[in-house]
């Protein structure tokens, strides 16, 4: 019995089983994103188990060579299958029908090839080998992985996560473990190297996700705070307030006023987000830390296109006051706050005034 193996397959349960229980109590992620982590790390146990028990009947007597293929089989199908959970849990939008296909391509590959061999072999005298078309799967579990990096730097973009360069250290972390079983496969890390990525995922998503505003996908009150503590390069301060947001909710409802919120959001992002950081810092108030004062009046063009665009489709959506201020030698943000939303105010005054005439 390989017992460095069996040591390592028990260490990797107590730790996943430990970050089932942490999902399953966590209670700031979204359904979704509970089913898909807590999904992920069930797989790696699963996959897990069938590599070791793999290794335990390996070389046995004959009647256990089925049992072999089969086991090795839903290891080799299996494995490329992980990181492309992990990316449907994190891609929560968008359309996954040309990755399912490749996934299922690679599926019907492995069971035409299996009995003749092709990416594994197990021989008469039940005993594993590499086949001829091991490389196959090797390119796509790569696949895989690159797809989940491309995926997850997405989403660091979209929430304007700081800390996104940190993914390619974790994915380097996972190929070298993997480079490193391929070359000596006696060793068996991959997936403990497997194990700890999927942990250090879920503590970046988890990180990631509670600096989020749930409705509007912007920064959150929480982050903006911490964010203003540390400042360095910012030097502009803009604040966005909606004009006559009570009136939208006590006319059409709250839902329709969440509906707004989210599009002016989206606005922000689109136009700002290239420039700074954006916030939801109150119920309709925004603001946007930028960078460069120099971007400021292109941004702003930009958010009143944007704004305009969305009418289009949402004809109720109210008109967005907005105020500037820099930070001057000496300032602390609650005096370029105050300047910022006094500045909001005298715009806020300046076009009711020109859209009431």
């Amino acid at each position: 019995m390989d017992y460095y193996f069996l040591f390592i397959t028990i260490l990797d349960f107590i730790i996943l089983l430990i970050m089932c229980v942490v999902v399953v109590l966590s209670e700031t992620q979204q359904k979704k994103q509970k089913k898909g982590f807590l999904a992920s790390f069930i797989l790696i146990m699963v996959i897990s188990f069938i590599e070791l028990f793999t290794v335990l009947i390996d070389r046995t007597p004959t009647q256990y060579r089925l049992l072999n293929i089969i086991c090795n089989f839903f290891g080799f199908a299996l494995t490329p299958m992980v990181p492309l959970l992990i990316s449907f849990t994190l891609d929560i939008k968008r359309k996954m029908n040309k990755i399912v296909v490749v996934a299922g391509a690679y599926l019907i590959f492995l069971a035409i090839v299996t009995p003749f061999g092709g990416v594994f072999h197990v021989d008469s005298s039940n005993t594993y080998s590499r086949g001829p078309l091991f490389i196959i799967y090797i390119v796509m579990y790569l696949i895989a992985i690159i797809y989940l990096l491309w995926v997850s730097r997405q989403m660091a973009e979209r929430y304007q996560n700081r800390s996104r360069f940190l993914l390619y250290p974790i994915v380097v972390f996972v190929i070298f473990g993997t480079t490193v079983q391929i070359i000596w496969p006696q060793i068996h890390v991959t997936w403990f190297c497997i194990t700890i990525m999927s942990v250090l995922y879920y503590i970046y998503c988890n990180e990631m996700w509670q600096q989020v505003d749930g409705l509007t996908g912007l920064l959150s009150q929480k982050s903006y705070f911490n964010r203003v503590n540390t400042l360095n390069k910012e030097s502009v301060l803009l604040v966005f307030d909606v004009d006559e947001f009570k009136s939208i909710n006590d006319n059409y409802g709250h839902p329709t006023g969440d509906q707004c919120l989210i599009c002016i959001a989206d606005c922000i992002k689109k136009a700002y987000g290239k420039s700074g950081y954006c916030y939801r810092i109150g119920g309709d108030e925004f603001c946007v830390l930028l960078y460069d004062a120099k971007n400021s009046n292109s941004c702003y063009s930009e958010f009143i296109s944007q704004m305009d665009r969305m009418r289009d489709t949402l004809e109720i959506l109210p008109y967005v006051s907005v105020g500037m201020a820099e930070f001057m030698p000496g300032d602390d943000i609650l005096t370029v706050k105050e300047k910022s939303d006094q500045n909001m105010y005298i715009y806020k005054r300046q076009h009711k005034a020109e859209r009431n005439r």
